[in-house]
């Protein structure tokens, strides 16, 4: 039996306003047992992080001003918005998409996106377990940045491109 996919309207946001709503819909959507999709804007740009990531290190590290970053209620590394096309995908540990374990969650939601990219034209790769290496690897980039350091099951644009997802 599928579960109904709810989505959320498209909302042009803060970054404290954009972390907010998904701190809301990952701990307290009333109803849990359905999927929760939404596509966001940024009112600014804006620098986020992951909560396991030190303030102070983020600061130093993008050299922004601390009014530009906001803390995720998720992991990950640091994530330079203002032109990017962002979402938030909540899928709740219940649900029969989260029978595997986390990489492989992580993998079929990329498979999905693959997809729909495919549908639009766009070709994309998924990044493989072994060698999961930045095709920036050579350039100076900042340690912890999600789209310049891709890992494995990230999806790609084909042929060496940027990460998408």
């Amino acid at each position: 039996v599928s579960s109904p996919l709810l989505v959320h309207p498209l909302l042009c946001e803060s970054a404290a306003a954009n972390m907010a709503t998904d701190l809301w819909s990952l701990l307290e959507y009333p109803q849990d047992e359905h999927p929760r999709y939404r596509h966001f804007d940024w009112k600014r740009p804006c620098v986020t992080f992951g909560y396991g990531q030190q303030f102070d290190w983020v600061c130093g590290e993008t050299g922004r001003k601390e009014s530009d970053l906001c803390r995720r209620p998720t992991g990950g590394g640091i994530v330079v918005h203002g032109e990017d096309w962002t979402y938030s995908l909540v899928i709740p540990p219940l649900h029969h998409a989260c029978k595997g374990s986390a990489a492989d969650v992580y993998l079929h939601v990329h498979e999905a996106l693959a997809f729909a990219f495919a549908e639009h034209g766009i070709k994309t790769a998924l990044l493989p377990c072994a060698g999961a290496v930045s095709s920036n690897a050579t350039r100076k980039v900042i340690p912890g940045q999600c789209f310049l350091e891709p890992v494995a099951r990230d999806l790609i644009l084909l042929k060496g491109g940027p990460k998408v997802a």
